[in-house]
């Protein structure tokens, strides 16, 4: 009998980034240019699944701020498909110009995540 796959669990992809000197040194038309062809690559990821929750600036006030000016906030269907979006992030040559980390994870239960730090 075939085993069963457990179904996915939606998964975040969070981005944290800065721009690096190479994008502060890039002359205005070309920033645009690329600017717009990840504007263009995001609408199409939200026509395949992408949900896009949000974008922002990280405030100089916050609170043990991370040291990246800029987030971004994705859901999509599995860990798999966050991976292969930041694959086609890489491709597009996005890191030549910003410094990033990132963090993917699936989803889960508030009390079921907190409970997982509890150690024996």
């Amino acid at each position: 009998m075939p085993s069963k796959k457990a179904p996915s669990m939606p998964a975040i992809f969070l981005e944290l980034y800065t721009a690096r000197p190479a994008w502060r040194a890039l002359p205005t038309n070309m920033q645009t240019t690329f600017i717009e062809a990840v504007i263009e690559a995001l609408s199409s990821g939200q026509a395949a699944g992408l949900e896009i929750i949000a974008f922002g600036r990280n405030e100089i006030e916050t609170p043990q701020r991370a040291p990246y000016d800029f987030f971004c906030v994705y859901r999509l269907d599995s860990t798999t498909s966050a991976t292969n979006f930041e694959s086609q992030i890489a491709q597009s040559g996005w890191y030549d110009y910003f410094s990033q980390i990132n963090v993917i994870g699936e989803e889960t239960d508030v009390a079921l995540h907190m409970r997982s730090h509890i150690t024996s």
